[in-house]
């Protein structure tokens, strides 16, 4: 069983209220705060090539599982989310920047190689678009030790300006959202890209971010990769939120959001044959097929 033995808060918020921070029994334990000076995430919009990671069953592995959670409303122009799994070295095995597609949202389902991890949380608030955030805060870490075989789930509660607490839970905590749209699953993460909806919202003319070049650059290579991205809507002033899972023979599926001013989300996908360059959008999908629904089912 995996064992989380500490957890810190960003020098200037306060502590978590206690108790189960996460809500409906789920924790099988709590962490304790402490003093930490662990690694601060690295820049938005920075792609990342996936963990070392070992194959799903493996003896010698062990699976990691974590979901993020708002324990409290709310960032009020939304929020990009930090995640951070560190080895005994200090290297990032797994690194993940998003905006959660969901509330829970699952964030990380790998499986890795057994021993001592360092896990990092922390959000960045959104100003008018989530192109432009601010400083890291509500930052939480704690320390995981994976044994060989396990499966080990962790819940991160975030009260938005208040801290945050990472739980080791005896189930997963269950999500809105089916792990297809939340989840990488690919050799390249691109992030989160919000140059479409900034340009839209703004006027000015669109300044492609590294997380948009990354699936293009992808896409020439021949690799697979995700990326999630806020785009000019149909009309509407709320941006369309869609997620691009690319496949190394160059296939993309594409979801979106099916009204993003609703209070739950509802997500369709269309499966399209490839993509092509294009210098203002960076690149565009072709062949799609007609969208269908995607279940609401998160695979545990």
């Amino acid at each position: 069983m995996a064992l989380v033995t500490a957890l810190s808060l960003a020098g200037a918020l306060s502590a978590c209220s206690t108790g189960d921070p996460v809500g409906d029994g789920a924790a099988a334990d709590t962490v304790a705060p402490r003093s930490s000076t662990g690694p601060a995430p690295s820049a938005p919009g920075a792609a990342t090539a996936p963990p070392v990671t070992l194959a799903a069953g493996d003896p010698e592995g062990a699976r990691l599982r974590i979901t993020q959670d708002l324990t409290d409303c709310c960032y009020p122009a939304g929020h990009l989310s930090w995640l951070l799994v560190l080895d005994p070295d200090g290297a990032a095995v797994v690194q993940r920047q998003l905006r959660p597609p969901a509330d829970p949202s699952p964030v990380v389902d790998v499986t890795l190689p057994e021993g001592p991890y360092h896990v990092v949380s922390a959000q960045q608030a959104c100003a008018a678009t989530c192109a432009s955030v601010g400083d890291a805060v509500d930052r939480c870490d704690a320390e995981v030790d994976l044994a060989p075989g396990s499966t080990n789930y962790l819940t991160i509660g975030v009260d938005p300006g208040a801290g945050c607490a990472i739980v080791l839970a005896a189930t997963p905590l269950g999500a809105p959202v089916a792990d297809e749209v939340a989840l990488p699953a690919a050799e390249v993460d691109c992030g989160f890209d919000a140059s479409l909806a900034e340009a839209a919202a703004t006027g000015r003319n669109v300044v492609l971010s590294e997380a948009r070049r990354c699936l293009a650059a992808a896409a020439r290579r021949g690799v697979s990769a995700w990326l999630q991205a806020d785009e000019p809507g149909d009309g509407a002033l709320v941006p369309a939120t869609v997620v691009y899972r690319l496949a190394a023979d160059g296939s993309v599926d594409v979801y979106q959001v099916v009204d993003p001013t609703a209070p739950v989300w509802a997500w369709i996908r269309s499966s399209c044959a490839g993509t092509a360059p294009d210098e203002v959008r960076g690149f565009l999908v072709q062949g799609c097929a007609a969208a269908e629904a995607v279940p609401w089912v998160a695979t545990t």
